[in-house]
């Protein structure tokens, strides 16, 4: 009897082994799906090449993490993650309604600023994705290695200030 209740115990044990992760894997197939569903009903009638109506305020953010200046052809190596934030009134959802708190895409499957260094002569851009929050804020968070003209002034060296300037926009 004792044996019979061991094995009886072991066979429900080995079921429920196999029986949670079809249930968790279901359940998380459910949440994709519901994210697939506002993922494409946002992207309905979207055009990415076609900016927000009304303009839109892009917040850029710069967190430097590396210079280099090179005094003999007077270049200068800035790396930094570009950090950009604005908003699309396109992509707004009900955050409570579809238990969704923030989406992912891709550059050039919604419409993101093109925003550059003018002065740069070389430039290397990672791309990455675009998190896009229930109230429409974006934000994208690109690291880029970039490579501008800097005129030093050696005057003073080895205690010179030098100032190198660029415009992003």
């Amino acid at each position: 009897m004792h044996r019979q209740g061991s094995l009886e115990f072991a066979w429900l044990a080995i079921a429920a082994c196999l029986l949670v992760p079809t249930v968790l894997a279901q359940g998380s197939a459910g949440v994709r799906s519901v994210e697939s569903q506002l993922w494409s009903s946002l992207l309905e009638g979207y055009i990415p090449s076609v900016p927000p109506t009304g303009g839109v305020e892009v917040e850029v953010g710069l967190v430097i993490s590396g210079i280099k200046i090179s005094s003999g052809d007077e270049m200068m190596e800035l790396t930094a993650w570009w950090r950009l934030f604005w908003k699309d009134p396109r992509l707004v959802w009900n955050s409570s309604e579809w238990g969704v708190e923030s989406l992912a895409y891709q550059r050039g499957q919604i419409w993101a600023p093109d925003v550059t260094m003018y002065e740069k002569v070389q430039e290397t851009v990672h791309t990455h994705e675009l998190i896009v929050s229930p109230d429409g804020s974006i934000v994208v968070s690109t690291p880029r290695t970039s490579k501008f003209a800097c005129p030093l002034v050696l005057s003073k060296f080895p205690f010179d200030v030098q100032k190198c300037h660029f415009t992003i926009g």
